[in-house]
């Protein structure tokens, strides 16, 4: 296979551009198609190690810095690690696009299992600071508002 056969001369121009090699775009499109291999973890992830406890001290300059980044367009998004959380994470994101909510089994269902979730608290707290009240927000079905609290 080479690249003429998968890319338009465009994007066989843009990609010589970021410098790849034709063997590792083509080695690149391979690990795409038979995908990764499962990656072993030793231990699971703890604050102090592959987590960073943010002093509350640091929080006020550091949404500072997000809010300043996010108004030139550089902002990021979370990317779950886990497969289970990953296909969760893109049906939030596929109802904070969509109407999902407008079944009332899958709206009941959102509103009892957002409780179970860790950053629930953390949630709640953020929410407060914006002078509302996640138990409102849940009551009144304000499911896409909440969605999007923790999304974005």
């Amino acid at each position: 296979m080479i690249l003429r056969d998968l890319f338009s001369a465009d994007d066989i121009r843009q990609i010589r551009a970021h410098g790849p090699t034709e063997a590792q775009v083509l080695a690149q499109i391979e690990r795409f198609k038979s995908g990764a291999a499962p990656v072993r973890l030793n231990r699971p992830c703890t604050v102090g190690d592959g987590i960073v406890s943010i002093p509350s001290g640091k929080i006020k300059e550091l949404v500072g810095c997000h809010d300043r980044q996010a108004a030139r367009g550089k902002v990021m998004k979370f990317v779950p690690a886990s497969g289970a959380a990953s296909r969760m994470f893109k049906e939030w994101f596929r109802c904070l696009e969509g109407d999902c909510f407008d079944n009332k089994v899958a709206a009941d269902a959102f509103a009892g299992d957002i409780r179970k979730f860790a950053f629930y608290e953390d949630l709640g707290r953020l929410i407060s600071r914006q002078g509302q009240s996640l138990e409102r927000w849940l009551e009144h079905g304000r499911y896409r508002d909440i969605l999007s609290a923790v999304l974005t």
